[in-house]
């Protein structure tokens, strides 16, 4: 799934590239696939291209942007493949990173350092899915190294820890969208493996709920379970029976003995069977 993604961000960049740089020699208005992919950062424009808030996530423009954001996805989504799924990876991968994208729509309509902005920019690339994919991995295994430039070996939850102060410090710099989009994902990677295991309980429960019962058997198979069980049963008093030699009468003269003695709850079972055959 990594490749996978990987692949289609690449992919999505030849070919905007390619696209881009033949309306422009051609004299054709350059912007119409760029508003196509991209995402506007208001929501009366989100409105009319709400598809932007995952298609953005694939989209970049500038051969820099998409190389350091793949190499950040390899990077950390290797990591995370070692504790997640592919399907979780697909997972946090879309919905960090359209969390992200909602978190910077929000920024830019609350806040009114962002309100002249707001109008006219867009939101673009994957680096707020990779920021989710590495807190999800930070979370899952804090402790895990990772190795700067191959040399320098460091836990990942400082790593993360730097990533996130910087982007926190620089909200009021020249790319402000990106980094409030890469809050946004560090905030679903925080949340996601909590959410997870909630998730995980939930279906349990609700599957054990829905357990189908035995079903019942019908009319003609109960008598047959019945008979068995009779059969059963006077295989097992038959061998105690046939021990006993000695006469029925003498045999009746010591269990109405007994029961004037003990009464009728000092008699075992095979003697009180024997009482009920005599007096049939």
């Amino acid at each position: 799934m990594l490749l996978w993604l990987i692949g289609i961000n690449l992919a999505v960049f030849l070919l905007y590239s390619i696209i881009d740089k033949g309306m422009l020699l051609f004299g054709r208005p350059t912007d119409v696939p760029f508003r196509l992919l991209a995402m506007p950062t208001d929501f009366e424009r989100l409105l009319h291209a709400p598809w932007t808030l995952l298609t953005s996530t694939f989209f970049h423009e500038g051969l820099w942007h998409i190389l350091f954001n793949m190499l950040w996805l390899w990077f950390f989504g290797r990591l995370f493949s070692q504790y997640f799924s592919s399907n979780d990876l697909l997972l946090v991968y879309l919905l960090g990173g359209a969390t992200g994208n909602l978190l910077c729509i929000v920024a830019y309509e609350v806040l009114p350092y962002f309100h002249n902005a707001a109008a006219h920019s867009y939101i673009l690339g994957a680096s707020g899915a990779a920021m989710a994919i590495m807190l999800a991995t930070t979370m899952k295994a804090p402790r895990a190294k990772v190795y700067l430039w191959g040399l320098l070996g460091l836990e990942v939850r400082y790593f993360a820890l730097i990533i996130v102060a910087i982007d926190f410090f620089s909200v009021a710099g020249e790319n402000a969208g990106g980094h409030i989009a890469h809050i946004g994902g560090a905030l679903f990677g925080l949340l996601y493996g909590p959410m997870r295991r909630r998730a995980h309980l939930a279906f349990q429960k609700h599957s054990a709920r829905k357990r189908p019962y035995a079903p019942r058997a019908s009319w003609h198979e109960s008598i047959h379970t019945r008979k068995q069980k009779r059969a059963k049963s006077t295989n097992r008093t038959a061998p105690q029976g046939a021990t006993d030699t000695r006469g029925d009468g003498e045999r009746l003269k010591e269990i109405l003995e007994k029961l004037s003695k003990g009464g009728y709850g000092a008699l075992s079972t095979e003697e009180k069977e024997f009482l009920f055959r005599r007096k049939g």
